[in-house]
């Protein structure tokens, strides 16, 4: 909301009377928001709606904040090579946790307070195996999708390495939602 506040006032102040341009994703992510919207208000219990239930937090607050973070990220990101590699480095080191605490290697000791029949259940920074499959189903698709589209040497090795990974780590965690998402 604030987002829409900055952006009319900043019309207004530039006299600018140029439509907001929106594109087929972003008609997309405003309708699954007002749909979420809706879907609150006219919801049971309104509050547990919009603020998640107990232990997820999931709600349309978290769906309104994300949808916040597309409308930013897309207007106003420039694409920076220092930022993807970034990116790289950041989705390696989720991939590695994910395999070691898969062979219960734990070098961050977020496994410490989890029962010895639950551990495989809970995987690298992501947690539940169900979350992590759905992250590698995204990470896999970008990375397969660079490594297809790439002209650079470097980033088509760097990708196909990211994407032997996933692989690794969607057989390793063991849930049906990476080979369904897949």
């Amino acid at each position: 909301l604030l987002f829409i506040a900055f952006k009319l006032v900043s019309l207004m102040l530039n006299q600018d009377t140029q439509v907001i341009n929106a594109n087929p994703t972003d008609k997309f992510v405003l309708t699954f928001l007002i749909l979420s919207i809706i879907a609150t208000v006219f919801s049971e219990n309104a509050q547990e709606a919009m603020w998640g239930t107990a232990g997820w937090h999931v709600g349309t607050s978290f769906f309104i904040l994300c949808g916040i973070a597309y409308f930013l990220i897309s207007r106003y990101s420039v694409w920076n090579y220092k930022f993807s590699m970034i990116a790289v480095a950041v989705n390696m080191i989720v991939l590695i946790l994910g395999m070691l605490n898969a062979v219960g290697i734990d070098p961050l000791e977020m496994n410490r307070d989890v029962s010895p029949s639950d551990y495989g259940k809970y995987l690298s920074t992501i947690g539940n195996v169900n979350w992590y499959a759905g992250y590698l189903c995204m990470v896999l698709s970008l990375c397969t999708i660079i490594f297809f589209l790439s002209k650079n040497i470097a980033v088509r090795f760097m990708s196909a390495i990211i994407l032997i990974l996933c692989v690794i780590n969607g057989i390793a965690c063991n849930s049906d939602g990476f080979f369904f998402g897949i």
